[in-house]
């Protein structure tokens, strides 16, 4: 790649292609500092559109529209910039090539709509209390009936009630954190860099805000629990 299309600005990416987007955006190993403004021209053109369909989908399951549609949104721009050498413009039958790539777009959000919509069907709640150490002199002083579990609407309600308390970059780091550890799974790098690069955070701050939003969502279950209580 020439030097000129390595010093370009936002204004002059601004002014290429979204093919040429995307293939600037595919060369993040090579010049991440250009990947990430190719993609950040790329994201104002299609955040509307995408915007959009999350929502479409996400509606249709009202119980969890807002968690849905909020990973829908995140996710699929986060497989685009991933996986931005996987768009073919050969492909592309339509005869403007704007609605190909929605048309890609779309097909990466209804496969996050489908993923997702498994993992909360197999997983209603987001397991935190593993995250809370308990030492093992404690556990002599906890209540017999503390291990009756509630009815798992109870925690599910508990739990959205939690989450709703934090901003949109706690909830999305959280939850989608929580996806990967509930499976025993470290949180894959390529997760971390392309998170921080959404939300313009670094990965130090990443932790920091993964760190306090479960705190917060602990917290709040805990003030809930004692208001039932009394």
């Amino acid at each position: 790649m020439n030097k000129n299309v390595l010093s370009s600005s936002i204004t002059e990416l601004r002014q290429k292609s979204d093919e040429a987007l995307l293939k600037l955006i595919a060369l993040r190993e090579e010049n991440e500092s250009l990947a990430r403004a190719a993609f950040q021209v790329f994201y104002e053109r299609y955040e509307q559109f995408l915007f959009g369909v999350a929502r479409n989908v996400s509606s249709q399951f009202p119980g969890s529209s807002n968690e849905l549609f909020e990973a829908v949104f995140q996710n699929t721009f986060m497989k685009v910039y991933l996986r931005a050498e996987t768009f073919n413009p050969s492909e592309v039958k339509a005869s403007d090539m704007t609605l190909g790539i929605k048309a890609w777009i779309g097909r990466i959000a209804d496969n996050e709509h489908k993923l997702l919509l498994r993992q909360l069907r197999n997983r209603p709640a987001i397991q935190l209390v593993a995250d809370v150490p308990i030492a093992e002199e404690d556990l002599e002083n906890i209540p017999a009936d503390e291990g009756i579990e509630e009815p798992v609407s109870y925690e599910r309600s508990l739990l959205d009630q939690a989450l709703a308390t934090l901003n949109d970059m706690e909830r999305y780091i959280l939850v989608q954190s929580s996806a990967y550890e509930q499976e025993g799974k470290y949180l894959p790098s390529t997760f971390i860099d392309a998170t921080c690069m959404l939300w313009h955070i670094t990965k130090v701050n990443f932790r920091k805000v993964k760190s306090v939003a479960r705190r917060k969502v602990v917290d709040k279950i805990n003030q809930l629990r004692v208001l039932k209580n009394k």
